[in-house]
């Protein structure tokens, strides 16, 4: 019998803050060899747009690193990839991984962006790409990491069911597994 794999993740922090909840979801690589069905996340500090990530994957590796939101800021997908190259061992995120996710025809319309960078004490990096609504602060969008793991990001917002919600799964994606 597989066993899911949640992880509690712990969230660096100083001073006092707003926490919001996200998860994140493994969509290919080798992590689902490892039968992980899902990665929980907070982040602290949401309302002012900057704040800690820190999560513990399933080997134990805890992951840390920071992120922003960007009221206004435009989307330009493969930026990085098409700009120049990426320094090594810089994890970029395309407008194919986001296709991957969410599939061809997803939106970020009227959304904030948001950026998130990360490194792990195993030397896992992880770069996370996500849209945002500024008034809920309801999100969904894209993580990898360096060691070839693709996962859909959701993120819960200030108030739980309100703002818009992720785009769904496309069809020829495996449905999300659910925790047991």
């Amino acid at each position: 019998m597989r066993t899911p794999v949640l992880v509690a993740v712990a969230l660096a922090f100083v001073g006092a803050g707003c926490t919001t909840t996200a998860r994140l979801y493994p969509v290919s690589g080798p992590i689902l060899s490892q039968h992980a069905t899902s990665l929980n996340t907070t982040l602290t500090n949401a309302p002012a747009g900057h704040g800690k990530i820190e999560l513990a994957l399933p080997d134990g590796e805890l992951v840390k690193g920071e992120y922003s939101t960007k009221a206004g800021g435009s989307w330009s997908f493969d930026s990085q990839a098409s700009s120049s190259t990426p320094p090594e061992g810089a994890v970029v995120i395309a407008a194919s991984d986001w296709a991957t996710v969410f599939g061809p025809s997803f939106s970020v319309a009227k959304m904030e962006r948001g950026e998130g960078k990360a490194a792990g004490n195993k030397g896992t990096v992880f770069t996370l790409e996500f849209a945002v609504n500024g008034m809920s602060g309801r999100g969904y969008g894209v993580a990898k990491d360096s060691k070839g793991n693709l996962y859909r990001f959701e993120l819960a917002g200030l108030e739980s069911g309100t703002g818009p919600s992720p785009p769904p799964v496309p069809p020829e994606q495996p449905p999300r597994r659910s925790p047991r």
